[in-house]
This record gives C-alpha cells, structure tokens and sequence, in this order.
C-alpha cells in the first residue's frame, strides 16, 4: 500500500510563505525491500523530496500514488522524506544506497564531471517556465531592462539561477556588467536579502510565487521562460550498477511516472485537487498553477534535444565546455512511446 506520510524535516506552507525555502528542487528515490524483477515481486520504496510537498515536482509523484499508478507497478511507496537537493542529491544517489534521484541537470552534469558514477536515465521538469524575477512592489522593476543598474541576487555561484538569469539578460540584450550580480546561498536567503533590500531582485519559483500573493505581492522583473524558452531544468539520475542490477525497478518507476504524466497533462485540474491537501495549498493556487503552466512540456519522462542544448547553452555562459550526453544520457529503460533524442547532438 502507499501512504503520504509527513516527516519532521518537511516545510510546511506557512515556512515557505515565511521564507524558508531553499535549494533546487530535488527527488531521489531509495529502496527499502530489496529489488523487484516482475509485478509479482513488490518493492518497498521510500522517496526524498526537496521541500516535499509544495513544489510542483511534487504532483507526478502525489498522483502516481492516489491513482495507484506505482502499486500497478509493484512499488510501494513506504516513505515521502523531505530532503536537500542539487549536490547532495548527487552524493546521496552515488554514495547514500538511494538508487535513483531528481536533480537539477546542472548538478547532474557537474556530478559526472567529477566522476561520480550517474547516468542521466530521463527528464523530470522539462522547461524553466516555474521560474521568476522579482522585485519589492512600487520598485519601478517591471522589465528585464529595468533591470539595469540593479542588484541581482542568484542562490550560488555555478547555479541555474545564475546561469539562467545571465541568458536572460543576453537574449534581451542587456549588457551583463550593467547588473550587479550576488550570490546569496539559496532562494529562502534572496527572498530574505530582497524584503530588506540588500538586492534590487530574486529568482523565486511556483506555487511559491502565486501562494505569496504573486504580481500583488511583487513587481514582475520577467519570467524566464520568455527569454529561455527551451531549458531541461530537473532530469532522473541513476549510477550504472543499479542499472545493471535492478532494471525491472527502474522500467516500473519510469512507466508509473509517466503515466502520472499523462493523467496531469490531460486532467489538470484533477492532478491540482490531489495534489493541495498533501501540499497543504489552497486548492485555487494549486488549480492556477497547474492550468497556467505548459504541462505538455513542462512535465517529461522522454528526453527535448532543444532542452538539452538550452542546458549547454548555459553551461558555456559559465565559461565550461558542453555536457557530455552521449556519455551521460541511457534512453534504455524509458518507456515506449515517450521522446528519445540521439545523444551526440552538437558533439564529437
């Protein structure tokens, strides 16, 4: 059977209105009952969530739970751990006994870089459309130009809020050296330096944006998604032993998660109702911001070769050479039907 359970490390939406809320979205899936090779073996699994329950990476794994979609599977969620995510994600999958995680595509290609055993398995956000600039209301900041000559806060250097707000403002041809850029250590922390006005502007994400009051609460500097249409933000991780040693477990989960996918993008307002009592949203803000996104591409399990390059692209405006793919990426367990790319795009 799987259950919702609340652990005492998981913010709540009051401590995410207050400011609490920091690192990149994580998830990373751990086995607790051994592996499963076929539906008649079921395998207990805990999950570990970056600030589980209230970001939207949340609602694939909600639905694929309350619609049963992982029980079909033979995967019985024991477990839902709020957890840290980017780099301890990374560590956690490669050195903690948590065979698959979420984790921010940057992180994944850094982790590889540093020879850490990942293998890039599929998408889990597909677009950085969640994603906004904002500024203390009355503050005159409502484009990307009047960004100029202001103070920008990212979490932390090499970051995708970093790299992102640095390909914003190059595809609105606003010269870099005319933002004054910090780092500030995570988003909890911008939003903390932006209301006692140590910076002009913060990268904050949904439902956090919409639950804080949204454009009444803030002036709107610009969303990401209108300067960076095409960015894989989050992507599955897993290392080649586990791989090799449970497939079956890593097909189910894929076939589980896309499936709650489908239900998402073709009832969004029913994924919504499932998904703000375990968030502890408004059902209102969890229904605006399900409807308003582009689940079509914002959700993914397949692979986006423009999403790809949009990772790359930044990459390379923080001065490092183009990911790896055909080295990172194993299309071998996704299941059939969803997008598959040829890995070398754009490499040797």
């Amino acid at each position: 059977m799987s259950t919702i359970s609340t652990t005492p490390g998981e913010p709540t939406r009051r401590q995410l209105l207050a400011g609490t809320l920091g690192g990149a979205l994580a998830i990373a899936l751990a086995s607790c009952g051994g592996s499963t090779s076929s539906k008649s073996e079921r395998a207990a699994l805990k999950f570990t969530i970056t600030h589980w329950p209230v970001l939207v990476n949340a609602v694939p794994f909600v639905v694929a739970m309350k619609k049963g979609y992982f029980s079909e599977e033979g995967i019985d969620v024991d477990k839902i751990i709020s957890a840290e995510g980017g780099g301890t994600t990374v560590r956690n999958v490669v050195t903690g006994g948590i065979p698959i995680g979420d984790v921010a595509t940057p992180a994944a290609v850094d982790g590889f870089r540093a020879r850490a055993d990942i293998r890039i398995i599929g998408t889990s956000i597909g677009t950085a459309e969640d994603f906004v600039w904002v500024a203390r209301p009355n503050s005159g900041i409502n484009s990307i130009e009047d960004v100029v000559g202001k103070t920008a806060g990212f979490t932390n250097p090499g970051s995708a809020t970093e790299g992102q707000l640095y390909l914003s403002l190059d595809a609105a041809g606003v010269p870099r050296n005319e933002v004054k850029v910090v780092a500030t250590g995570g988003v909890s922390e911008s939003l903390t330096a932006l209301k006692k006005k140590a910076i002009d502007v913060a990268g904050i994400l949904e439902p956090v944006f919409t639950m804080s009051g949204g454009d009444k609460a803030f002036d709107v500097a610009f969303w990401v998604k209108d300067y960076v249409p095409n960015f894989t933000s989050t992507v599955l991780i897993s290392t080649s032993s586990y791989l090799e040693d449970d497939p079956d477990v890593v097909r189910a989960f894929l076939r589980a998660r896309a499936n709650a996918v489908d239900f998402i993008q073709q009832n969004p307002e029913e994924a919504a109702a499932l998904w703000a009592p375990v968030a502890d949203v408004e059902p209102a803000v969890a229904k605006k911001v399900l409807v308003n996104l582009d689940l079509d591409t914002y959700l993914g399990v397949g692979f986006d070769a423009k999403g790809l390059q949009g990772v790359d692209d930044l990459i390379r405006v923080l001065g490092q050479e183009r990911a790896p793919w055909e080295k990172l990426i194993v299309q071998d367990y996704l299941p059939r039907g969803v997008k598959r790319i040829d890995p070398n795009m754009g490499g040797a």
